[in-house]
C-alpha cells in the first residue's frame, strides 16, 4: 500500500512507495497517481523513494506513465531520497534525463 499526501501550502503532492515498488503494487500506484494528478491544489508530485529498497521495470513505466498524465496537468513529478539499489536502477535507466533528482 502506498502512503500519499499533500502539502496545500507547497503545492507538492508526495508520494511513498513500499518497500518492494513491483509489479504487485502498480494497481496501488495507479490509484495514488490519479489522485495526485487530479488534485487541484498541486504543482509538483513528489515520488519519495527512501523506504523503498526495490524497483522492477513495471514500476520504472508507473513512473513514466505519471510523468506523462503530470505533464498534460501542468504538473512536474520528481525522485527523491533514492538509495542503494533503487538508486542504481534510477541511474541505469537515464531516469536522471527524464526527472529531477533530489
Amino acid at each position: 500500500m502506498f502512503i500519499s499526501g499533500s502539502a496545500p501550502e507547497g503545492g507538492t503532492y508526495v508520494i511513498r512507495p513500499p518497500v518492494r515498488f513491483d509489479l504487485a503494487t502498480c494497481q496501488d500506484f495507479q490509484w495514488v497517481m490519479a489522485s495526485a494528478v487530479t488534485f487541484d491544489g498541486c504543482c509538483e508530485i513528489v515520488i519519495d523513494l527512501c523506504g523503498t529498497e526495490y524497483i522492477d521495470s513495471s514500476a520504472i513505466g508507473m513512473l513514466l506513465l505519471l510523468r506523462e498524465r503530470a505533464q498534460k496537468g501542468g504538473k512536474t513529478v520528481a525522485l527523491a531520497r533514492a538509495k542503494g539499489a533503487v538508486k542504481c536502477a534510477l541511474e541505469i535507466t537515464n531516469l536522471g534525463r527524464i526527472f529531477a533528482l533530489r
